[in-house]
């Protein structure tokens, strides 16, 4: 990629580029695919949601720098939506963090889901990865998928799980960082 002046100049995203690549390993996980296991809604402005999710098998994942597998599950973390608040019968939606969590050893996996504030459809936020930190008492996580939950009427919801959660910031930021591979390249795009 030549000479050691080009990298030398480059260093900056260089180096962006190998820490966002290696975010991406480290949060590397195959399977896990989250989908909605048949989450239901009670009736009234505060019914309780009953937040139920399937997962696919988890052959690979790294948390904490430590290689898990687990099975299919069903019914995942299903107590999940205790203690959630809606406000109103519909309009409304909450986003929910789904992670593998290994505990403060980093030895068995499991699935934990943590939800966010309730807010009007369509603005909604999830838990940042440091809230779910705190509320499981130690940093051995991976994300798995931000589920949006919408209550559409009093007891009808609609369910959506984006897994590209798990990699989407360190993708960003590989992506956002170019690299020019010869002087000449470099001087054109520099200037």
């Amino acid at each position: 990629m030549g000479s050691p002046s080009l990298l030398a100049a480059q260093s900056e995203p260089l180096l962006k580029r190998h820490n966002a690549s290696a975010l991406m390993i480290a949060a590397l996980c195959i399977g896990a695919a989250v989908t909605d296991g048949g989450s239901t809604q009670a009736s009234g402005a505060s019914g309780v949601l009953n937040f139920d999710i399937d997962t696919t098998a988890i052959p690979l994942a790294f948390v904490s720098n430590d290689m898990h597998t687990l099975a299919a599950q069903t019914d995942a973390d299903s107590d999940a939506g205790a203690g959630l608040v809606w406000g109103a019968t519909s309009g409304k939606e909450v986003k929910f963090m789904v992670v593998l969590e290994t505990g403060t050893a980093n030895d068995t996996p499991a699935i934990f889901a943590k939800f966010g504030e309730v807010a009007d459809s369509g603005t909604s936020i999830a838990p940042t990865i440091e809230e779910m930190k705190t509320a499981l008492g130690h940093d051995n996580v991976s994300v798995l998928s931000i589920v949006t939950i919408e209550r559409t009427a009093d007891t009808t919801l609609s369910f959506s799980a984006w897994d590209g959660a798990r990699i989407a910031p360190a993708i960003a930021n590989a992506a956002t960082v170019s690299l020019a591979e010869t002087e000449v390249e470099f001087r054109t795009v520099v200037g």
